[in-house]
């Protein structure tokens, strides 16, 4: 609409660092920032579980405070009121795996979800930020591949797969 009047364009609004424009460049950058952002996330949303628990002294009551709490914080990042319900169903899932899972759980859950954010998904592998993508899909999987070997302890994948004669 500016520029029908006679107006420049506005200026972009980024939310994350202009170095994400730079392509493959910037992976070591990313990965980092995704990797701090994880902890960072996990650790303040522990210690908030904590604060309310020795405020509050129950568990339970001080996991629904924590709940409310990042509910009515991520619900003020929408401009309308139909993000609400999402917004409330985000927390419920991130305090659940806090509480359930642990801080481990939660530190990978962060990651994988910002893996989504700070890298396009793509299948046009032409495309400017598909490397970028490809990069991180090797990462994500060789994590995933490396503790789905540490789960087995040892044992073997198949033991009893083919009958001995």
């Amino acid at each position: 609409m500016p520029q029908w009047l006679g107006y420049p364009p506005d200026i972009p609004w980024f939310d994350q660092p202009a170095t994400r424009l730079l392509g493959i460049r910037s992976f070591a950058f990313g990965i980092t920032q995704q990797i701090f952002g994880a902890l960072f996330q996990s650790f303040i949303l522990l210690f908030f579980l904590l604060l309310m628990y020795i405020v509050l002294r129950r568990e339970r009551v001080a996991a629904l405070a924590v709940w409310v709490i990042m509910t009515v914080a991520l619900s003020l990042t929408h401009e309308t009121l139909a993000g609400v319900p999402f917004s409330a169903l985000a927390a419920l899932l991130v305090i659940l795996v806090l509480y359930r899972y642990g801080l481990l759980a939660l530190i990978s859950a962060i990651f994988f979800v910002h893996w989504q954010i700070f890298y396009p998904v793509t299948r046009d592998l032409s495309a400017w930020y598909a490397g970028d993508f490809v990069l991180m899909l090797i990462v994500s999987l060789s994590l995933v591949g490396f503790a789905f070997y540490t789960s087995l302890a040892g044992q073997p994948l198949f033991r009893n797969a083919f009958p001995d004669e």
